[in-house]
């Protein structure tokens, strides 16, 4: 009896490279899937850092404001006093600024790098407004006499490894009516913008004053003295000084810079902002 000779089966070139590129079509597909997933989580869990953010800056501007005695705003041109030593010449100018004093650090908010690109001027601070504010020890077992003290918002740019704006809260005490220089341990960064602020934006920009009648007014400027406070105005409304620019770098994201959305949702909250001390 002859012996009979089995062909062996097998998958062919072409069944081979079919399934080559139905397993890449997989995986890609999976992939961009995953990435899709973690983009999402992403963009979730910034959204409401940054919600959570905006909320708690809203708070502490509506307190600051409610609690005022006045309020100075303050322009694109830096204040000018004619003793840079003296403090009482720039009355309520709470601001990390007042340690130099240098007007091209308040005036230019970008500069050219080696390469020629504008970039965010890394000694620029500007301060939008101060506010006179009072405050009591309530931990006192008698009578305490109340103690004013300064409150400034200010933008400067961030550190140059992030790039970019943000906007800080200063405090600072009060000698004889006048705001005493910022300690480093009183400055708090509350809102980060990344390259999106607009940098022609100053306190008289973004400061609506309100009259008595509840009509909108142009605040008064603080210049040099006290001359040009708003003790007069009972109603503030505040617009964040936000610009959207599409010059982010590459490698400078960063996770909690707010958007336009939490721009108008912070906005519609500043809006017609009472001070409640009467004078």
């Amino acid at each position: 009896m002859s012996a009979q000779i089995s062909q062996d089966s097998g998958l062919t070139l072409v069944e081979v490279l079919v399934a080559t590129v139905v397993t890449a079509l997989m995986a890609a597909t999976l992939f961009r899937l995953t990435a899709d997933v973690s983009n999402g989580m992403a963009n979730t869990v910034s959204h409401a850092v940054t919600q959570n953010i905006v909320g708690g800056y809203v708070q502490q501007l509506r307190a600051d404001f409610g609690s005022a005695l006045d309020v100075n705003v303050y322009s694109d041109a830096a204040p000018v006093a004619l003793d840079p030593t003296d403090r009482t010449q720039t009355f309520g100018l709470c601001s990390s600024w007042m340690t130099t004093q240098n007007a091209d650090n308040w005036v230019s908010p970008t500069t050219t790098d080696a390469r020629g690109a504008s970039v965010a001027n890394p000694n620029f601070v500007r301060t939008l407004f101060t506010l006179n504010e009072t405050t009591i020890n309530t931990t006192s077992a008698s009578y305490a006499t109340p103690t004013n003290y300064w409150v400034g918002y200010e933008m400067r740019a961030n550190e140059a490894t992030t790039g970019g704006y943000s906007m800080w809260r200063v405090t600072c005490t009060d000698t004889g009516g006048s705001a005493d220089l910022a300690s480093s341990t009183s400055q708090r960064k509350i809102i980060n913008f990344g390259q999106n602020f607009y940098t022609q934006a100053s306190g008289q920009t973004q400061v609506i004053c309100s009259n008595s009648s509840g009509q909108a007014t142009s605040c008064a400027v603080t210049g040099v003295s006290a001359t040009t406070s708003n003790v007069g105005i009972t109603a503030f409304t505040f617009r964040l000084p936000f610009q959207k620019n599409d010059t982010n770098l590459a490698g400078k994201a960063d996770l909690v810079t707010i958007n336009q959305s939490d721009v108008t949702f912070s906005d519609s909250l500043t809006t017609n902002m009472k001070r409640k001390i009467d004078n």
